[in-house]
């Protein structure tokens, strides 16, 4: 039933309103978990930052140490992505992408169209064969 609320509510976008006082379900669905005491708000926050940052010993109790402490010494995405990045149009040549990449020290692009948009990513290890051939081409 949480995987099917999840997909709920990516399908509808719309805000959904869970009460519950099952912690790992609610860590599970939630993009934001509220968390009260006696009618008063005492944090609100992503579940991710509740479990790394609560906010007094309540907050603490009420989540336990079994989970503070599963996820006590998990990286963050931020922690994992790489700066080097490389981005280009989608309407440029794979010969001129190809090459941009080389020169960027790079082994992927994020390809975007004419408004800045993401559209995708060109992965080189995907590609070995087209920019063999393009390096051949071009070295005639």
């Amino acid at each position: 039933m949480q995987d099917e609320l999840v997909k709920l509510q990516d399908e509808i976008n719309k805000t959904i309103v869970f009460v519950t006082h099952d912690m790992d379900e609610a860590i599970k669905i939630a993009n934001r978990i509220v968390i009260m005491r006696d009618g008063e708000i005492v944090q609100v926050d992503t579940p991710d930052r509740i479990l790394r940052h609560p906010k007094n010993d309540f907050v603490r109790d009420f989540i336990g140490a079994e989970r503070l402490n599963k996820n006590a010494g998990q990286p963050v995405a931020r922690n994992l992505m790489t700066k080097d990045v490389a981005m280009v149009r989608g309407n440029r040549g794979l010969a001129e992408a190809f090459n941009y990449m080389k020169k960027s020290h790079v082994d992927q692009l994020f390809v975007r169209n004419k408004e800045g948009q993401l559209e995708g990513l060109l992965p080189s290890n995907k590609w070995t064969n087209t920019l063999k051939m393009i390096q051949r081409w071009y070295s005639m």
